[in-house]
């Protein structure tokens, strides 16, 4: 059957805009499946350091052989939270940023310290206001016309979106201490403060309550009565909390820690949970009544897919349930329970494919359920058509921008 729709452009409620505008230049292996096209493409690289995003681990691993073979690389994984830096470039960084060099290998302390990490990424490469103008425009054309920037890296991304005049086509998230050290001017341009409370399935940091198929477990990043006193000093700033938190075991101590949190203050602030992929009916059930939202990737149920090699098939089966969480838990999307992209990958196609056509029919979504979680409210800078072959299980878009 053939499927023909007229939706609006798409709000991505959790992108890093900025981030991979500042990167746009920078060598890519997303989706690159093969070690030695990988290779291929690094080691055409002529960058003083070449900085290179998009690597899958589950589809490869570089050994130290590897790594020596490069021209001065950095390889950030699609999420970023792994990051490995070869001796050469090592050599040429380690001065200026001798601490973040030191403590690379140590996933914890990255875990820990990801907005100091992505602030040493973007460092490395400028960007122009003219390049982030591209980047919005290319994000535009795969049918993005809002987007949400959940890691602020300074205050000056502020003033380039003001120069290219689209500021009303952001809302900037920000990590604690980089909200503090803002501008008062600047803090009120600030919707909201992030936090992470584990880490990625990438690098098996996520914390699961039960063990990656090679017996780890992830980690939390907070203990409970840390995450406490965030969530307090947040509260007493005013400002809306995002929490990170991809395992089940983090979505549990989020919940553990915001029930204590309303016994003790009345109310939380306002509260979102991003990414949410593990997540039981029970704690689904307790996170609504606290009237928490979530904020989702429907591109994340092809985890189902690309981490058979870590996952067990029960947790492949829980991935992004958005039927227990819409059926059973009484979400609704628009409402409290959104969607983006983390920019892995941006655009409508490829979030439109997964949630309509996913590994599991626990993580389908309607055409209506998606235009209300992920799509801006009217048509006034353009639209996209949609055609879905249900019997291909394809989807065709074609973005019209006004």
């Amino acid at each position: 059957m053939i499927i023909k729709r007229k939706i609006p452009l798409l709000y991505d409620h959790h992108n890093h805009s900025f981030m991979y505008a500042a990167l746009s230049g920078c060598l890519s292996v997303e989706g690159v499946t093969d070690k030695a096209c990988a290779m291929k493409i690094i080691m055409g690289g002529n960058e003083k350091i070449n900085i290179i995003f998009g690597w899958n681990n589950s589809n490869y691993i570089f050994n130290v052989n590897d790594f020596e073979k490069m021209p001065p690389s950095l390889i950030c994984s699609a999420s970023f939270h792994t990051i490995v830096i070869n001796s050469s470039a090592k050599e040429l960084l380690k001065d200026q940023h001798e601490e973040i060099i030191t403590c690379m290998e140590d996933s914890v302390w990255i875990e820990k310290n990801l907005q100091k990490v992505i602030n040493f990424v973007a460092s490395l490469k400028s960007c122009s206001t003219e390049q982030l103008k591209q980047s919005n425009f290319f994000l535009a054309n795969l049918g993005v016309w809002k987007t949400e920037d959940l890691l602020l890296t300074n205050e000056y991304v502020i003033s380039h979106f003001e120069k290219i005049n689209q500021i009303d086509r952001i809302k900037f998230w920000a990590d604690l201490d980089t909200y503090i050290s803002l501008s008062r001017k600047n803090q009120e341009k600030i919707y909201g403060i992030k936090i992470i409370a584990d880490g990625s399935l990438g690098c098996m940091s996520a914390k699961l309550q039960k063990p990656y198929l090679n017996g780890e477990n992830g980690f939390l990043l907070y203990k409970d009565q840390e995450l406490y006193l965030l969530f307090e000093k947040i509260y007493k700033i005013g400002k809306p909390v995002a929490v990170h938190a991809i395992g089940d075991a983090a979505t549990d101590q989020i919940l553990k820690v915001l029930k204590k949190f309303k016994q003790n203050f009345s109310r939380i602030p306002e509260f979102r949970v991003e990414h949410c992929q593990f997540i039981s009916k029970e704690n689904a059930v307790l996170l609504k009544e606290l009237g928490v939202s979530l904020c989702m990737q429907p591109n994340f149920s092809i985890d189902s897919f690309i981490y058979t090699d870590r996952l067990s098939k029960e947790y492949l089966s829980q991935n992004n349930n958005f039927r227990m969480l819409i059926d059973e838990a009484g979400f609704v999307p628009g409402d409290d329970l959104l969607f983006g992209s983390d920019a892995m990958p941006p655009g409508v196609n490829p979030a439109l494919e997964c949630a309509l056509f996913p590994s599991y029919l626990s993580q389908v979504l309607t055409i209506d359920e998606f235009v209300a979680g992920y799509c801006v409210k009217d048509y006034n800078n353009g639209h996209i058509d949609v055609i879905v072959d249900t019997e291909k299980r394809t989807v065709f878009t074609d973005v019209k921008l006004i």
